[in-house]
């Protein structure tokens, strides 16, 4: 009886620690649908990204058909909150219907306020910009991570969807 009890114990414990690495690799994903979250590397965890307020704003340039006005986003403030360091892997991980919806946009700083251009108008045409190339893949079950294709400078960024009404903000740099 003495026997059958020692064999049972070093089998109890290796299923207990093979059930705790099942736990453990279940991917952590965003419950919240259109929102982002950085990645961050050294804790495998998910940090949220600000939510800022913006408004619409316009600039134009020329006169008659050389008449150009764009369209631009912009937020309050010189810098996010929220910062990334210049060394760091950018990975951000969303949860959404349509992730070809993701865009990720740099901002320019001007006058205590970041802004982007998003349309560009000249006569008739309509140009919609597109921001900087990412690389968007599944991520877990119901997310998907977005990548820039090319390492980001510093500066000020922010992540959207095309069709929403939010915008994420960050920083690169000290």
């Amino acid at each position: 009886m003495f026997v059958q009890e020692l064999a049972v114990a070093p089998i109890a414990f290796l299923l207990c620690i093979c059930a705790g690495q099942t736990t453990l690799s279940k991917v952590l994903e965003p419950q919240s649908v259109d929102d982002f979250f950085y990645f961050d590397q050294a804790t495998q965890g998910l940090k949220a990204l600000p939510a800022e307020h913006w408004k619409a704003g316009a600039e134009q340039r020329g006169l008659g058909r050389n008449l150009v006005t764009k369209g631009i986003l912009i937020v309050s403030g010189t810098g996010s909150p929220f910062r990334i360091g210049n060394n760091d892997k950018t990975e951000f991980i969303f949860k959404t219907e349509d992730p070809e919806r993701a865009e990720l946009f740099q901002f320019t700083v001007k006058k205590k306020q970041r802004q982007f251009e998003e349309v560009r108008l000249q006569g008739k045409s309509k140009e919609m910009l597109t921001g900087i190339p990412v690389n968007i893949t599944k991520f877990g079950e119901s997310s998907y991570k977005l990548i820039p294709q090319a390492p980001l400078g510093p500066g000020q960024y922010a992540l959207m969807f095309t069709t929403g009404r939010k915008i994420f903000t960050f920083g690169v740099g000290p």
